[in-house]
């Protein structure tokens, strides 16, 4: 199991890349429930669709697996509405609205937490984290 530093270095090393514009943790580390078997996820916010990849989980440090996801605003703004319509992508909402933002320079992740929990809110969108 990771380490509160560990973390913390690991978000580090990815917040030091210039595409990487934000950084949201999400996942058992955040809800209190890491266990042997846990792996670390990690959503980012990039600038460029060029640098945008659906699913990046090649990446171990600590002997931990890291799941990333590199989305641009536009894609997750894109995807949180699939969800919120019941179309796509369920957990987008509950990652977003409950995970912990560690590196948001700019605001960008904010904003996206406040429309995650804006629409959790509104009581038309469900998601137990147990599903995920």
């Amino acid at each position: 199991m990771l380490t509160e530093n560990q973390i913390k270095l690991i978000c580090e090393e990815i917040q030091s890349y210039p595409y990487v514009k934000s950084i949201l943790v999400t996942g058992s580390y955040i809800y209190g429930t890491p266990s042997e078997a846990s792996d670390l996820d990690i959503r980012m916010i990039v600038d460029d669709k060029k640098f945008e990849k659906a699913h990046w989980d090649d990446l171990w440090r600590f002997n931990v697996r890291i799941e990333a996801f590199y989305n641009t605003v536009d894609s997750i703004e894109f995807y949180m509405e699939q969800a919120r319509k019941g179309m796509s992508l369920p957990k987008i909402i509950h990652f977003w609205a409950n995970g912990k933002i560690v590196y948001d320079p700019e605001g960008r992740a904010r904003k996206l937490q406040e429309s995650a929990k804006n629409i959790w809110r509104q009581g038309n969108y469900t998601y137990s984290p147990i599903d995920k």
